[in-house]
């Protein structure tokens, strides 16, 4: 059956049209196409609607994690990451010369666990890696920072969900030492590909803008004085970013509208839904569910009415992944494999009409009759 809801859409309006074939123009009059006025025009821009002091523009999300790390040094060391994350958590780890350890989440808003990361935290550890679930931000983010500061290691956010999130006032990527976005197709802002880094610290900034261009010097462009890499974003990608900061409070307004009706229509259901903790505000990157019957049904009875499923967050994590399994057993990490077996994510984007939300939860309801 040909699906009538996608897992995904994504539409430009003739503004939207127009406003990038103008700067199309610009672009091909500069003929400089990568990390030039277009890249530091969304910088400057993204932090300032994030309310950063500084961004920095990369090539994707990994690499915004991945710069990051490398920056704070944890070549050699252990880096604490969740085990219920997409696998570019660990990537970016290895890749910045780092062990990734992997420790549990809480359950209430699907952050790592405080309890383990005191645990394992020690003096070969060079980060910690708290991932904001959906663009949830657990009032665990506070222990967790108090955690890190009490054994002088940095926390790292991964916001690749969080755009426009926030607790108690205080953004995503504004609570740690640094926080990595992504702009990959599907994410709450998109540039096809790319990402950002953000972060208060001067220092920090300064190595970050090295380490993207191959650790190069800041007074000898061909003299390189630290490990980097080509994480350099396009004109192509900085012009969009600047369209999706013109048209994202829309967008993650109909995201919260969306998720509002999953809470309204199956509220005292057998279906669970997460939801912002007080003081958070949430961008409903995903809208996570907890289903009573396996997910196999739900899938299967969602492709029946021409329904998509969308990518849970996560139904296989990293522990369970063919590259780490023999390293982790399962029973380390009870509540990510619980939550991994038992979650659903229909679909929550902007383009979904309401009125077909209010059909993916009626066929919801009827699947847990």
């Amino acid at each position: 059956m040909s699906l009538l809801i996608p897992i995904f859409k994504l539409h430009y309006s003739d503004s939207d049209r127009a406003f990038l074939k103008n700067g199309l123009e610009k672009i091909l009059d500069e003929a400089y196409l990568t990390n030039h006025t277009f890249v530091q025009s969304f910088e400057k821009d993204f932090g300032h609607w994030n309310s950063s002091r500084y961004s920095v523009a990369v090539s994707n999300g990994t690499a915004a994690i991945e710069a990051a790390l490398r920056a704070l040094n944890v070549h050699g060391k252990e880096v604490l990451i969740p085990s219920n994350t997409f696998i570019a958590c660990a990537t970016a780890v290895l890749n910045a010369g780092g062990t990734p350890v992997l420790c549990d989440i809480e359950l209430d808003y699907l952050a790592i666990d405080p309890v383990q990361v005191a645990e394992k935290i020690g003096p070969n550890t060079g980060a910690v890696l708290v991932v904001h679930i959906g663009g949830l931000i657990s009032p665990a983010v506070m222990k967790l920072k108090k955690i890190c500061q009490d054994n002088g290691v940095p926390l790292v956010e991964d916001c690749a969900h969080a755009h426009g999130a926030s607790y108690k006032g205080v953004k995503a990527g504004n609570i740690g030492a640094a926080g990595a976005f992504s702009f990959h197709m599907t994410k709450v802002m998109t540039t096809g590909e790319g990402g950002m880094i953000v972060t208060e610290s001067e220092t920090l900034h300064k190595e970050l803008q090295s380490i993207r261009q191959f650790g190069k010097s800041e007074s000898n462009s061909i003299m390189h004085v630290r490990d980097g890499s080509n994480f350099k974003m396009t004109e192509f990608q900085g012009l969009m970013g600047l369209l999706e900061l013109q048209r994202v409070e829309t967008r993650i307004k109909k995201r919260r509208q969306i998720a509002a009706i999953y809470d309204e229509k199956l509220k005292g259901s057998a279906w669970k839904t997460w939801s912002p903790a007080p003081g958070a505000v949430c961008p409903h990157y995903k809208k996570i569910i907890k289903a009573p019957v396996p997910r196999v049904k739900v899938e299967e009875f969602f492709n029946s009415k021409g329904i998509a499923l969308t990518g849970g967050v996560y139904n296989i994590p990293v522990h369970n992944q063919d590259v780490f399994k023999n390293s982790y057993q399962a029973k380390e990490f009870k509540n990510t494999e619980a939550f991994s077996a038992t979650h659903i994510c229909p679909p929550c984007y902007p383009e979904l009409e309401f009125s077909e939300a209010e059909k993916i939860c009626d066929v919801m309801l009827e699947i847990a009759k």
